[in-house]
């Protein structure tokens, strides 16, 4: 390897922050998914009855977008190129997830404007590492 194709000091920094990041989104998912009866009755009953009823797609999109989020990041610590590809479909899968989040549920209606927040983290972050590894693809330091 060239010194042209070694990556730079922030391409590794990126890589673990967003492995850590994605590692929140796969627990925050599984979290979701194994959720006890008390936690259930603890939660209010909007909260309780668009968990109770949200459709397979809309937590596979979680799933999807959380897991393929890791992977990515996990191909972009690796140096593959492949990381751009699943950061994309990682992205798609957010932007479902939020989809009926935000429109189909309106949980904005049932959680004010602070349930903004996170979805746009979550699109802004995702979006990001399409954009970086991207770039790290055209400066050859993913293969």
């Amino acid at each position: 390897m060239n010194q042209s194709n070694k990556p730079k000091g922030w391409f590794w920094i990126i890589s673990i922050i967003a492995i850590i990041w994605n590692i929140f989104g796969v627990l925050a998912y599984i979290g979701s998914v194994t959720l006890s009866s008390e936690q259930l009755e603890a939660m209010s009953e909007a909260e309780r009855n668009i968990r109770e009823t949200t459709p397979s797609w809309a937590t596979s999109a979680f799933a999807l977008a959380t897991f393929l989020g890791l992977l990515g990041s996990i191909l972009l610590l690796l140096r593959k190129a492949i990381a751009e590809k699943v950061f994309i479909l990682s992205f798609v899968a957010i932007l479902v997830q939020f989809y009926y989040a935000l429109i189909v549920v309106d949980s904005i209606s049932i959680h004010g404007t602070a349930a903004l927040i996170m979805p746009l983290i979550v699109i802004l972050f995702g979006f990001a590492l399409i954009i970086i590894s991207r770039k790290c693809v055209a400066k050859g330091w993913l293969n």
